[in-house]
């Protein structure tokens, strides 16, 4: 990704796991149509295949962990769905647990919460 936006004109760099590119106001829309063609390019612009039932159950265990390291550190963490609601989100496609447990952490804190409790990925 990084090198597909590179390749459009953009400084594009990996910060924190996450990709980082700046724009102006006015450079906005272009930079998110790069972004969508970049993705395209790499297949991200399809759904989330889903995942076998092992695999969404380590898949929420891994979010469990997340969870309950931002609770510890002090930041909010949204409401989590019912077993059952998480797992058939996530042996369906696109694969959802229904939660995004950095979703309420304000986004002036997101990277040093992101920091303190890394994403986990299978």
């Amino acid at each position: 990704m990084i090198g597909c936006l590179r390749t459009h004109g953009w400084e594009a760099e990996s910060v924190n796991g996450s990709i980082s590119a700046n724009a102006s106001a006015e450079q906005r829309p272009a930079l998110l149509e790069d972004v969508a063609t970049c993705e395209a390019q790499f297949g991200y612009d399809q759904p989330t295949p889903a995942l076998s039932p092992e695999a969404a159950r380590l898949r929420l265990e891994q979010l469990d962990a997340v969870a309950a390291c931002l609770a510890a550190a002090g930041y909010p963490v949204p409401a989590r769905p019912t077993d059952e609601a998480a797992l058939a989100g996530l042996t369906s496609t696109p694969s959802d647990p229904g939660w995004v447990v950095y979703g309420d952490v304000p986004g002036d804190r997101l990277l040093d919460a992101q920091d303190a409790c890394p994403p986990l990925w299978m």
